[in-house]
């Protein structure tokens, strides 16, 4: 399955709850929902997409993707966020390292204490 073809699928599901009025959470729940009803080499597909678009943010998609990868409870992608919370962290914007951060706390990753405690130290209101 190509980008391209992954891409269209979530805009179908974007048109389909376009008129949902609840800030997209039925979106992403579908979306959850989905990939955990996939299978295989389909699902690693969907996966892969979602980490290279959380990282690059290609298409305008990186906060959706992560997003569904929580609501889908992917816990066993969580050392994937982590990877790529290191190799982005740089050039992206508090928001994104703070979505990452939570993302991973969510699929109760515990791995990263380092990256935690410089996360809380940072931001003491946590």
């Amino acid at each position: 399955m190509k980008d391209n073809e992954i891409i269209d699928i979530i805009k179908e599901f974007e048109r389909d709850f376009k008129s949902y009025k609840d800030s997209g959470r039925a979106l992403v729940k579908q979306l959850a929902l989905n990939l955990n009803r996939a299978e295989g080499i389909e699902k690693r597909y969907f996966i892969d997409f979602f980490f290279r678009e959380i990282g690059s943010n290609k298409n305008g998609l990186w906060s959706l993707c992560l997003q569904v990868i929580v609501e889908a409870n992917q816990a066993t992608a969580a050392p994937e966020l982590e990877r790529v919370y290191y190799l982005y962290f740089e050039t992206k914007d508090e928001k994104w390292k703070e979505d990452i951060v939570m993302a991973m706390l969510q699929l109760n990753y515990n791995k990263p204490y380092e990256l935690y405690n410089s996360f809380i130290d940072y931001h003491p209101d946590y």
